[in-house]
């Protein structure tokens, strides 16, 4: 089954990525139905604070050509802090550096470190979907 994240309007979401997955999901991203990665896993909404929520869900982070503008770098540490306290400190999120050239306006590589080796058996690599 493949979900269109497009629809999913207002919604800030994590997608962690299960290859096993039987859901994959795909958003369109660098305009107007350009690009359509996907990834197969499991989709977790997430609640950021007002400020960084609104320049998502407003297209404050999309650039010229909707790639990531520089502002979302500029606020990615309070962006983590968020998603780590989001995920009850289990998880340290990083942006994924072997993948900063594929992010968009829409579409994030992000990594989440498990914070302690006995917290529960999940992957490390997760996207970060608006």
């Amino acid at each position: 089954m493949l979900i269109e994240l497009w629809n999913l309007r207002k919604v800030i979401s994590i997608i962690i990525e299960d290859k096993n997955s039987p859901i994959g999901y795909s958003n369109q991203t660098n305009g107007y139905a350009c690009s359509h990665p996907g990834i197969s896993g499991y989709l977790i909404p997430v609640e950021l604070d007002e400020k960084i929520s609104q320049k998502f869900l407003n297209y404050g982070y999309a650039g010229n050509g909707w790639e990531l503008d520089n502002s979302f770098y500029e606020d990615a540490s309070d962006i983590m802090e968020q998603l780590k306290k989001y995920f009850c400190n289990i998880y340290i999120f990083e942006l994924d550096e072997s993948k900063l050239i594929n992010n968009t306006e829409s579409w994030v590589y992000l990594v989440g470190k498990k914070n302690k080796p006995e917290n529960y058996d999940m992957p490390d690599h997760v996207i970060f979907f608006v």
